[in-house]
Parts: structure tokens; sequence; C-alpha cells
């Protein structure tokens, strides 16, 4: 059995993934532990979020059976293990980013199996959701930080930002992305 308080939110999240995947079920990497992957740690959040596209019933046991596997108790609707610092959580499907449904997920080959997330550019968007819709400052700074540590496609980022209707925080972000602005390090132990 693989150590997991040992892994880096990378390999931890293919572990869960690869897991899943073998018992039949394809997940997502989402939210906030995106945000931490493609800023290398700059921020940091507290949980993954995993969304599978199609959460039947049987889907919900095998995600339990998979989790306890791996040391996890469901607590509510996450799932925590005492040795690990991130708690996990399956937020229901689609996967989509706002009014945008078609989603290609990437997937990176690590030491503990392959992991399917969301691109940088798709994780910009995601990042932004809470913000146009939340008026979250902090998933605006995330947005940016991946702009500025990842090749993004900021063409496909402004067309999504068209149609989420909320222009004037839409030119924030690309103001901030324009003028190159670093936001500071910041940290969540909760959901984003």
């Amino acid at each position: 059995m693989i150590e997991l308080s040992k892994l880096p939110i990378t390999e931890l999240a293919a572990v869960i993934c690869e897991s899943l995947k073998k018992a039949g079920i394809k997940a997502t990497l989402s939210g906030g532990a995106c945000a931490e992957i493609y800023s290398r740690s700059k921020y940091v959040t507290g949980d993954l979020d995993f969304v599978v596209n199609y959460l039947w019933p049987q889907n919900d046991k095998i995600i339990d059976a998979v989790m306890t596997t791996l040391g996890f108790r469901r607590t509510g609707r996450i799932f925590v293990n005492p040795t690990v610092s991130y708690s996990v959580e399956f937020p229901p499907g689609p996967l989509s980013i706002g009014e945008q449904y078609l989603i290609q997920p990437v997937e990176i080959a690590l030491k503990n199996g392959n992991l399917l997330l969301l691109s940088p550019t798709d994780s910009v968007k995601d990042r932004l959701t809470s913000y146009l819709y939340g008026n979250d400052a902090q998933c605006l700074d995330q947005a940016v930080m991946i702009c500025q540590m990842n090749d993004v496609d900021i063409d496909s980022i402004k067309e999504w930002g068209k149609h989420e209707g909320r222009p004037e925080r839409f030119r924030e972000f690309l103001i901030k992305v324009s003028e190159g602005t670093r936001p500071k390090k910041s940290r969540s132990r909760g959901k984003i």
C-alpha cells in the first residue's frame, strides 16, 4: 500500500484517479487543486475535487469502496483520511465551467498512475467562475497566477468570458493579466 501522507498533491490525486479508473469510474480533478498544481503551490488548497460526469447510485457505492480502500472515510459529502492533509469531494457533474460543458481534460502520467485534470486554460476559467459569480477575489488572483505561470490560450479564455455575462469583472481579470500583476501567495483550507 502506498503511503498517501507523503505524496505531493499531484501523486495523491493520481492515486485516487487511477484507483477510481480501475473500478470503472472516470473522474477529473478540478477546482482549487488544479490552481495549486498550476501555481506550483504558491496557492494551496485543502481539498481535491473530482468531478464524475454521472453519479449513478452504483457509482456512489464504487466511490465509497475505493475511498475506503485508500483509507478515507465519508464525513457528510467529503472524504477524509487522518494521515492526509487534503479532503476529497465529488461535486456533481457533468464537468463544466460556467456555461461551457464541452470540457476536454488533460491527462498526465505520473509515478502512481495517470491523472485527469483541467488544462491550465480551463483551470483559469474555473477560477474565474468563482470570481465572476461569487466575487471571490482570491479566485481572481489564482486565475491571474495560473496565466503568469503556464501557457494558456488567452483567446479561448476571452471567448469564454464573452458568454459568461459579467463583462466588468472579466475586464478586471484582463487588466491584471496584461499588467503582469503578481498576486500574493494565498492559502485556503476549505472549499473554494
